[in-house]
């Protein structure tokens, strides 16, 4: 179950997007996403992983509908175009950057045999990234986007996958001569109309298109303005519409026919060393390095494979790459031999300049460079998704704070926002006496200032999970004294805390998750970070000191 927002500059943050099990609880975009949370099950909203609940990623998603182009210009028609935007928001827009994909499909229906095969190779190709699509098929780019946007279902055409039933798939076959009857019964915002004017619609009690082009066109242009008519022409195609074509980005790609198909690896290596050697000097032409390389085995008569190596920073290092590639190589499990091999860098940055030190025994510069060439090696052998670095989110609670993200294949700086990790307020900085004034304290306790900055502030363990405390006895400031924990065979005396510090989540989040959080040294040297629910009143231990 997920549930995608953004922050609307004037609503707040506003539900984008959701999952089929989020819908069938009745979220639909936009609804504010208070709103939203109130209709989640109320066990599932705290930590759980059956509700994932996440700021949308422009870039990231951009990102994808980018590389979704550069499949179907390759698959389904040469001509692809993104969304085109205008200089504000429509009506009926959610995000202001492109959403959906035009084909220019002119002449390919004759090519597969009919108008149907071309939708079903379109869907499975949709299906294999596992994405539900809506793809409406008409004489102009602006009718297709209105019925793909606005259409019902259950109008849409009959016809079943060769494979396995399309869920959330829904297709529109409109002839040229129905553009105008498919259009009749959707709503104005489907044209792609201002905000205003299709406020002025709804005023008037226009909901329909089919409305829309009874009224007079002079009437509509005096009191609408001229762009009504010119986005309803486009839908029927008097107006043209130019689309500005899709151009993937350029790929230096070597390829390498063999003279004799073979599945020896040593061989197989050998040929990818010699073709790496022509792609890093063309990167180094460019003072280019690569972050993505995509090696792409053709095997006879069956499907081929490919292998991909990210990099955590641009390199043009031969003998780097072709020691990672061959570490590739050696977990393939080839079932044809190979007749030809093409090595693509997939994605490239500029490489970083230094200068260099006078006295090489003192130029410490290496070691960046040995990191990323570590990085490399432990994100082949143990995979991408393990070797990760952590960003910060901006959520106020600690374990939703930050975000784990693989170190390597990402280009530097991308996506990286400067954030408030935490909103706290210290309450008392003071430190805390204990009740036992005959208690020994520790010599470094009194010692650490209680402030933001402070090296003690945060425990140097989280945990993922709060694990619930046994507190026998509380101080009369409001701390626990004594305490045990699931770990601890025997009850722990505190002598010393620090605290409280309250750690709340926003209004806007849901239901209020309010902490009083305390830092507690044990007679035993134990430094604990804990934290009492305000809500349950529970006392949790979130963190060691060490």
């Amino acid at each position: 179950m997920t549930v995608l927002w953004s922050t609307d500059p004037r609503r707040g943050r506003m539900v984008i997007a959701v999952s089929a099990t989020a819908m069938a609880l009745g979220v639909r975009p936009p609804v504010p996403l208070v709103e939203a949370r109130s209709l989640l099950p109320r066990q599932t909203q705290q930590a759980s992983p059956l509700v994932f609940v996440a700021e949308h990623q422009p870039n990231r998603d951009l990102t994808a509908l980018r590389a979704l182009a550069d499949e179907l210009a390759l698959t389904i028609s040469p001509l692809v175009a993104l969304e085109p935007l205008a200089k504000a928001r429509w009506a009926g827009q959610l995000l202001h950057q492109p959403q959906a994909c035009l084909l220019d499909v002119t002449g390919i229906p004759q090519l597969l045999g009919s108008e149907t095969e071309l939708l079903r190779q379109t869907v499975d190709l949709l299906n294999a990234r596992g994405l539900a699509s809506r793809i409406a098929l008409a004489s102009t780019a602006g009718a297709a986007w209105a019925i793909a946007h606005a259409a019902d279902p259950s109008t849409a055409n009959p016809w079943n996958n060769r494979q396995r039933p399309v869920q959330q798939t829904y297709c529109w076959i409109v002839p040229p001569d129905q553009t105008v009857a498919a259009l009749q019964s959707l709503p104005p915002t489907a044209l792609r109309l201002p905000v205003e004017t299709a406020t002025k619609l709804h005023r008037l009690g226009i909901n329909r298109i089919g409305d829309l082009l009874q009224l007079p066109r002079g009437g509509l242009a005096s009191r609408l303005g001229t762009e009504v008519l010119w986005r309803i022409d486009q839908a029927l195609g008097q107006v043209a519409e130019p689309l500005a074509m899709h151009q993937a980005d350029p790929e230096d790609s070597v390829t390498t026919e063999l003279e004799y198909p073979t599945r020896t690896i040593d061989l197989l290596q050998h040929r990818a060393e010699q073709m790496l050697l022509v792609l890093t000097n063309r990167l180094r032409q460019r003072q280019s390095g690569v972050l993505r390389l995509r090696c792409h085995l053709e095997l006879v008569q069956q499907a081929g494979a490919t292998m991909t190596i990210s990099f955590f920073a641009p390199t043009t290092d031969t003998a780097h790459i072709a020691g990672l590639l061959q570490h590739a190589f050696e977990q393939q499990n080839l079932t044809a031999p190979v007749h030809r091999i093409i090595i693509s860098a997939a994605l490239t940055t500029p490489l970083r300049t230094r200068q260099l030190a006078l006295l090489p025994e003192e130029d410490g510069t290496d070691a960046p460079q040995q990191l990323a060439q570590f990085i490399d090696q432990a994100s082949v052998r143990l995979g991408r998704q393990r070797v990760a670095g952590v960003s910060l989110t901006g959520q106020p609670l600690p374990e939703h704070s930050y975000r784990l993200h693989p170190l390597a294949g990402r280009i530097p700086g991308a996506n990286r926002r400067s954030r408030t990790t935490k909103r706290s307020t210290p309450q008392q900085p003071e430190c805390l006496a204990p009740q036992d004034g005959s208690a020994t304290l520790h010599p470094s306790a009194a010692q650490v200032p209680y402030h933001a900055h402070a090296p003690l502030r945060r425990p140097l363990q989280l945990l993922t999970h709060p694990q619930i405390l046994e507190v026998t006895q509380v101080h009369p400031d409001g701390w626990p004294s004594e305490l045990r924990w699931a770990a601890s065979r025997r009850r722990q005396r505190i002598i010393r805390a620090w605290g409280p510090e309250r750690i709340e989540t926003g209004w806007w989040q849901g239901a209020a998750d309010r902490r009083d959080y305390f830092r507690l040294e044990t007679a035993a040297g134990i430094w604990l970070w804990v934290f009492r629910s305000l809500k349950t009143t529970t006392w949790k231990l979130h963190g060691w000191f060490g």
